[in-house]
Formats: structure tokens, sequence, C-alpha cells
């Protein structure tokens, strides 16, 4: 099918669209519909940048209380009155952070992970560790967290 530009100076509605789409109601055809003015679409509201430092962590044979945790890291307040949702990328490896993300494993059995969230107010990272028969060093990890204007769950 060809694609219609249509572009009205009395109602300010510019979309793009197949022949047979009903742009009045674009909801009702998105399959026909390739851009609205009408519709909302995700917007970045600012981008933060930074360095995560997370200490080392030391495996002990005889302490397994230490073996597993987690930390809750502040990166920061991210300026929006919502909940916003959110997505990054390690920085230095070009590595997305989607889910639990691992940034060391070794041994058989310790690992460490980082994931992204938010709140009303703050960026968190949640760290969690499990060291039980390798120790961790200290790790500096830059990020890139692209913040969108639109309400997370």
């Amino acid at each position: 099918m060809s694609k219609k530009l249509y572009a009205s100076g009395v109602t300010g509605i510019v979309s793009i669209s197949e022949d047979t789409a009903n742009i009045g109601t674009p909801l009702t055809n998105l399959d026909k519909i390739y851009f609205h003015s009408a519709l909302n679409y995700l917007t970045v509201a600012t981008i933060k940048t930074g360095t995560l430092s997370l200490v080392s962590r030391t495996y002990s044979s005889s302490d397994s209380s230490s073996a597993y945790g987690s930390t809750i890291h502040n990166l920061g307040s991210h300026g929006l009155a919502f909940k916003p949702m959110l997505f990054g990328y390690l920085s230095s490896g070009e590595q997305p952070i989607l889910g639990d993300v691992v940034v060391q494993a070794a041994g058989n059995a310790s690992i460490r992970t980082i994931t992204l969230g938010a709140d009303a107010t703050n960026i968190y990272a949640r760290e969690i560790f499990l060291n039980k028969d390798v120790s961790f060093s200290s790790l500096s990890l830059a990020y890139k967290i692209i913040v969108l204007n639109t309400a997370g769950l």
C-alpha cells in the first residue's frame, strides 16, 4: 500500500499513514498509522551518567552469612514527579542493563549482578552478590541511564 502524508493547518494534525487509515481516530487503526501527532511517543526526560563503585566482597569459608547479600546504590534524582521508565547501559563495555546483569563471576559459585530501578524521586542500582568460593575485588562501572518522560510500572 502507498503511504500518505497528511498535514492540516486548521487542526494541527500531522500523520503518515496508509491510504485507508482513519486519521481522525488513530488508536482504532494503529496497524495503518506510521506516525500521528496525536499519539504519545516516548521522549527522553534526562540522561544520567556516572560511575557506580562496588566494594570488594570477601569469601570466607567460616562465615556463610557474609557470602550472600544485596545493596541498594542511590544514583541520584531523576527530577520528575512520578516513577519513570528507564533503561541504561554500562558505558565501559556497551553492555545493556536489562534485568539482572552479571558484572563479575568466578569460581564455581560466586557471582555479582546489578539491576536498575526507580521510585518517585531517585534512580537506584541494586547489587546482588554471592561469594561461595571466590572473593571479588572492588569494581568501578561507568554507566549511562536514559530516563524517559513516561511513567514506569
